[in-house]
């Protein structure tokens, strides 16, 4: 099953579980129509499109890190563009206590402490943020705010372009919903992914 291979591993620490879960909610915390679940009846064929869930499994996910396609340079960028600052400081076994407040304001500090990591222990630290529940629960968060008006904000939090900034009418201030929202952040994520390769 699709979770079997995240139940059967060691859960990040408490602290780390933490602090994936306030960054992942900070992509919605200050958007109503991520908040909100959509009034009205059940999902059309359109609105059941696809889940970040189905997409991103660890199975498919961890393996890219052992691909010979993905370099040095990306997962490095993975953990200082995508992670929380506080996990980078975890994964130096500093404590908790000792993070600095201001960590998220320090972007170089994190970028240094990132590259003192070598590969391997990147890759352990992504390994373990990708095989913990928070991520999978986060991922299915995310669809259902996708589908429920968030691709606005969803999609400014994480820098990526999408059709109509994510509205149908902007002028109107009319969201995309539903399966289509979820398809148009897959495309805009897609051509970002492009957009990098290219230089």
């Amino acid at each position: 099953m699709l979770f079997d291979s995240v139940s059967s591993t060691n859960n990040l620490p408490s602290d780390a579980n933490t602090a994936i879960q306030n960054f992942l909610n900070s992509l919605n915390a200050d958007n109503p129509a991520v908040q909100q679940r959509s009034a009205g009846g059940g999902d059309t064929i359109e609105d059941t499109f696809t889940t970040l869930v189905d997409l991103l499994p660890s199975t498919t996910t961890i393996p890219m890190l052992a691909s010979p396609t993905t370099t040095e340079t990306f997962i490095c960028n993975l953990l200082v563009k995508h992670l929380p600052p506080s996990l980078i400081y975890l994964a130096h076994d500093m404590d908790p206590a000792d993070i600095p407040d201001d960590a998220d304001s320090d972007p170089e500090a994190v970028a240094a402490l990132a590259d003192e990591l070598d590969i391997e222990q990147q890759k352990d630290l992504l390994r373990r943020v990708l095989r913990s529940p928070q991520f999978h629960q986060a991922l299915a968060q995310i669809t259902q705010a996708l589908r429920d008006g968030g691709l606005p904000a969803i999609a400014g939090a994480v820098g990526i372009e999408v059709e109509g900034n994510g509205y149908y009418n902007a002028a109107a201030g009319i969201p995309m919903n539903g399966g289509k929202a979820v398809k148009a952040f897959l495309e805009g994520a897609k051509k970002s992914v492009d957009a990098e390769k290219k230089g």
